[in-house]
């Protein structure tokens, strides 16, 4: 039994001495740097079965909400104004459940993104149609926040390598000559305070869409996250489209945009709760 460990055509003479020279570490290999481990994010069966019961049913009541606004049953703005509450309650809970500052910043943001989305909302439910203007200034700072969220939440649990320290140097240069220069092209008697408020949340919106999808480290490390959370940006910025949908489509779409904020919010939440 004892020939069994000895590889053939290696005398036991040799085969303690490669055994003492695998088993010897030189000063150089035990001081060399390990590479930074990501912990793993897990998927308990009972989250998966949660998870999927949000997505299932989400899309059918949003489907049954959007024939009950064609139907003139309700408004609505009531409709997404519950929508809101119910991503401002995960909002919240990461705020208050975690325990990075990242993460906390990022829920902070969520919050303000949330209650100027409400605000919109309420406006446009109180009065029919609020001015252009006061829409320009209200998406110029419900994307903003959006995008200090994704930044925070995006930045967590996320090994930034080169490609990620260079995007977040060319991102506010980016963003910055896009909207001076949308503004500049604009001609001089077309300029206005509210059409560059609507320039800088399209540009918004594009960083946003951006800051998750072009980075293969978010797709690596946290992908449920990065597709959920990119998607939303990637539906308002198709409705922004003019003729691209009708009005039941374009109200169908807004209800997806906060279901995919919603489930990019759960599944955040429960990778901080496991760890």
């Amino acid at each position: 039994m004892a020939e069994g460990l000895i590889q053939p055509h290696t005398s036991p003479t040799e085969a303690s001495g490669t055994t003492a020279a695998q088993e010897t570490v030189t000063p150089s290999q035990s001081n060399t740097p390990s590479a930074p481990t990501i912990p793993p994010i897990i998927w308990t069966p009972a989250f998966i079965v949660i998870f999927a019961l949000t997505l299932s049913l989400g899309l059918t009541a949003e489907s049954l909400l959007t024939q009950g606004v064609l139907n003139h049953y309700y408004t609505g703005d009531w409709v997404l104004l519950a929508h809101v509450a119910i991503v401002l309650g995960c909002w919240l809970a990461i705020v208050i459940r975690t325990h990075s500052w990242w993460m906390r910043t990022g829920g902070i943001f969520g919050c303000i993104w949330a209650i100027f989305a409400g605000i919109g909302f309420m406006l446009h439910l109180l009065t029919g149609r609020p001015g252009p203007a006061i829409v320009a200034y209200l998406n110029a700072v419900t994307y903003s926040a959006l995008l200090g969220s994704y930044i925070c939440l995006s930045i967590h649990r996320t090994s930034l390598q080169h490609w990620d320290a260079w995007f977040f140097r060319l991102m506010p240069i980016l963003g910055s000559g896009a909207v001076a220069l949308a503004y500049f092209l604009t001609p001089a008697d077309a300029r206005s305070l509210s059409g560059l408020e609507n320039t800088l949340a399209t540009t918004a919106l594009f960083l946003c869409l951006f800051v998750w999808w072009l980075r293969p480290a978010c797709w690596q490390t946290q992908p449920a996250p990065t597709f959920f959370f990119g998607a939303a940006p990637a539906i308002l910025l198709l409705l922004t489209i003019p003729g691209s949908t009708n009005g039941g489509t374009n109200f169908l779409l807004l209800q997806v945009v906060f279901l995919s904020l919603l489930l990019g919010t759960i599944r955040t939440l429960q990778s901080e709760v496991v760890h």
